[in-house]
């Protein structure tokens, strides 16, 4: 324990009080700190021995405090009144400011603590991941979402939506072309919340005994084409690098290249799942 310390621990509480309040004051009034900490020594030595002889501040300060106060520091160097109302605005900024950054920790603490924080920022990746505090059900949908490609003009395909189950949708992003094959992507898009989140996607999110994501294919994609039905080989995907879902993609069976003339083309995604977060 330093000085400091020591001699506001000799004081009580009213007097600690009057004690901390002088020393605020001479530090915003005085100029020179040798002549503050000389005033606010012999300060100290005053309260202490009313303390022991039992004087309240009334009998210490009969004229008042602010009385008081002004005969402490007449003839001591104090700021003029210009520089003085620098100094008090100073002092005001300074408080607000720790005052603000408090609180901000604060809140920052409590929101990152109830999730908030981790949904604003990762979206339904932070909810997927987060085993201690969400729920995961998963179910597989009957029906087959049915499309068609028209490879004439595969080029101009983009964000086509091919399902939708009120906010949750399949888009078919894009068609490409990678070495002589085509492949097919698709944006699964759900919804989430700090309380729950809902994806329809090709796949499944299980957790392991080590409480890691074991994920498990479930969808297929078949094409069908010239009276033959041919699964389509998974080509890509992402890991919930959207806040909203994922993208994947499948190779396009090779019956059906950039070498061929086809038109349109019949497709099909089986086994799509439902997956289900909620929060304890």
């Amino acid at each position: 324990m330093n000085r400091e310390k020591q001699k506001i621990a000799e004081l009580n509480e009213q007097n600690k009080e009057i004690y901390l309040q002088t020393k605020l004051f001479l530090r915003r009034d005085v100029k020179k700190r040798s002549e503050r900490q000389s005033v606010l020594d012999s300060f100290f030595e005053l309260l202490k021995d009313a303390q022991e002889k039992g004087l309240s501040p009334e009998e210490l300060f009969p004229e008042g405090y602010d009385a008081f106060y002004g005969d402490l520091i007449s003839g001591l160097t104090v700021y003029p009144a210009r520089e003085k109302r620098k100094r008090i605005l100073r002092m005001r900024t300074a408080a607000i400011c720790l005052a603000v950054l408090a609180a901000g920790t604060i809140l920052w603490q409590y929101l990152t603590a109830q999730g908030y924080i981790g949904v604003w920022t990762d979206g339904m990746w932070y909810i997927a991941t987060n085993f201690n505090d969400y729920s995961y059900e998963e179910h597989v949908l009957t029906e087959d979402v049915s499309f068609e490609v028209d490879f004439r003009r595969w080029e101009e395909y983009g964000d086509e939506v091919i399902y939708r189950n009120g906010k949750l949708t399949i888009e078919l992003s894009n068609l490409d072309e990678s070495v002589g094959r085509y492949r097919i992507f698709f944006r699964f898009r759900g919804i989430y919340s700090r309380d729950s989140a809902t994806l329809v996607s090709w796949r499944n999110y299980g957790v392991d005994q080590s409480h890691d994501t074991d994920w498990q294919q479930t969808a297929e994609l078949f094409c069908d084409y010239n009276g033959e039905s041919r699964s389509c080989k998974l080509a890509g995907f992402s890991n919930l690098n959207y806040k909203d879902g994922e993208t994947m993609g499948f190779f396009v069976p090779e019956t059906i290249t950039p070498a061929t003339r086809v038109g349109v083309v019949q497709f099909r995604l089986h086994n799509l799942t439902m997956s289900q977060w909620k929060r304890w």
